[in-house]
């Protein structure tokens, strides 16, 4: 681990103990992540974020590459449904029903 992501990740666990408001989280994050400058080290940082008590900061990590495409298809059991409310669109992910019965009048 790097000296500037070990400071970031102290400075970061400090900022959330002093200010742990649901309005300070981005604030805390931004100035806890001063000091980092390489490919490498966001990684990493962005890892503790997502688990900071699981952290391994000897993981070997691949950060998403931007132009690669992702496959956004659900799986099968489960079907689109977008609804237009004005301009706004919403898209549902739901579960298609496979067996059309009511558990409760099963005998």
């Amino acid at each position: 681990m790097t000296p500037e992501l070990k400071n970031a990740i102290e400075r970061t666990r400090k900022l959330f103990l002093d200010r742990d408001h649901a309005q300070d989280w981005g604030r805390n994050i931004i100035e806890g992540s001063v000091g980092l400058h390489s490919r490498e080290d966001w990684t990493r940082y962005y890892s503790f974020l997502n688990n900071p008590n699981q952290f391994d900061p000897e993981a070997k990590l691949t950060p998403m590459d931007v132009d690669e495409e992702v496959d956004l298809t659900p799986p099968p059991e489960f079907k689109v449904v977008k609804t237009m409310n004005g301009n706004e669109c919403i898209i549902e992910y739901r579960r298609k029903d496979t067996m059309n019965v009511d558990d409760e009048k099963v005998q």
